[in-house]
């Protein structure tokens, strides 16, 4: 068996555990300093959730690779952290379970989880922040219950209760009184308030239903524009992004778009948005489009295929010009990882497009953990 130093005298116990916990203190440098960690209050950052393996990868945005892996969860078993979302300030993140009964709180100068909540149960779907980052709202799929969390003290301020079926995203209400919120079988969106009353809105002129049957939009996730004039809402039955008056809270036009979309990115210094279809099959070894949108004319500009395989996480950071698109390679048919992970399942990867050309901005496929799910910058 080869050994460590190759070829030379192994390592004594005291050796390795010398190296081991020099990895996990950050490999500082002679000097204490530690990679990557300089500016820790303004320093940009892309966060995603590894579903596969309780992990959430920091991405370091000037030079786009993998600087840190938080561990989260509580558990030894697998928690599966679900979305991220980060403070309008950008000094913390908040990371919803599929399977534990918590939300954690994430310090991004330290990138250490500082604070947690538990919740009735696991099967958080979907959290979102209000626009000052103080409250955050979740959903959980096992009880239906809607969740209003204080965010600063971590601390449930109501139950809303389990009326509001399979919500799938939210986002926050134009005036700030509440929040949007997708039901993800059928053809409705919620209006809450911040109060926990709620109305709902059908988003194809039929009655509101929560149930899935040919021709339901089902709708995913739902994002409000840079310019505050209109929501837009990925439907993953029907394979488009319908789009919803901000004021009105009417349907305004309909952008078919690829199989299956998921998430949507925006940028705020220019007219797109881009749109993850991750079941968009492109070849036996591409899976998933990203469609181009400009928001201010809700007309395709382009499909980015870019060997991606089930892409559904998405980020635009505009600091750089840059877009991340997060591949799953969560089917078996999917490319083969470089290298495997102590997690089971197969690494996804990222790759990074030039949000202005829409062409990448490096031909590398950035391999990570298990299943890359939900994703979010820390500066918009």
């Amino acid at each position: 068996l080869p050994t460590m130093p190759y070829n030379n005298t192994r390592l004594s116990r005291d050796e390795y555990i010398l190296l081991r916990d020099w990895i996990n203190n950050g490999a500082p440098s002679k000097n204490d300093s530690i990679p990557f960690s300089d500016h820790p209050d303004t320093k940009q950052k892309i966060y995603m959730v590894q579903q596969g393996c309780d992990l959430v990868g920091v991405i370091d945005a000037e030079e786009q690779v993998v600087t840190r892996y938080i561990q989260v969860g509580k558990t030894y078993g697998k928690e599966q952290p679900n979305n991220i979302v980060v403070a309008p300030d950008g000094r913390y993140a908040y990371v919803s379970f599929w399977n534990a009964n918590l939300i954690q709180k994430i310090d991004t100068r330290i990138d250490s989880v500082v604070a947690e909540i538990q919740t009735p149960k696991g099967f958080q779907k979907a959290i979102a922040l209000n626009a000052d980052g103080t409250k955050l709202i979740a959903c959980n799929w096992y009880t239906q219950d809607v969740l209003l969390i204080d965010a600063v003290n971590m601390q449930l301020i109501q139950n809303f209760g389990k009326d509001m079926q399979f919500i799938a995203g939210f986002e926050q209400t134009l005036a700030g009184d509440g929040f949007y919120a997708t039901s993800q079988f059928g053809n409705s969106i919620y209006r809450i308030s911040n109060s926990g009353t709620y109305s709902t809105i059908s988003i194809n002129g039929n009655a509101p239903v929560q149930a899935t049957a040919p021709g339901t939009p089902d709708p995913y996730s739902i994002s409000l524009s840079p310019n505050r004039d209109k929501y837009f809402i990925t439907c993953t039955n029907t394979h488009e992004v319908r789009v919803m008056d901000a004021n009105s809270e009417q349907i305004v036009s309909t952008i078919p778009v690829g199989e299956n979309p998921q998430n949507i990115s925006f940028s705020a210094t220019t007219p797109y948005m881009f749109v993850t279809c991750m079941n968009d099959t492109i070849s036996k070894l591409e899976v998933g489009s990203v469609y181009v949108i400009d928001y201010t004319t809700n007309q395709v500009v382009k499909k980015i295929t870019g060997k991606f395989f089930q892409p559904y996480g998405i980020v635009v950071d505009d600091r750089k010009g840059l877009l991340y698109v997060f591949s799953r390679n969560e089917d078996k048919n999917g490319p083969p990882p470089h290298h495997s992970s102590p997690c089971d399942g197969r690494n996804g990867f990222y790759q990074v497009y030039d949000i202005h050309t829409f062409e990448p901005y490096t031909n590398k496929r950035f391999e990570v953990t298990v299943d890359p799910y939900g994703a979010a910058a820390r500066f918009k």
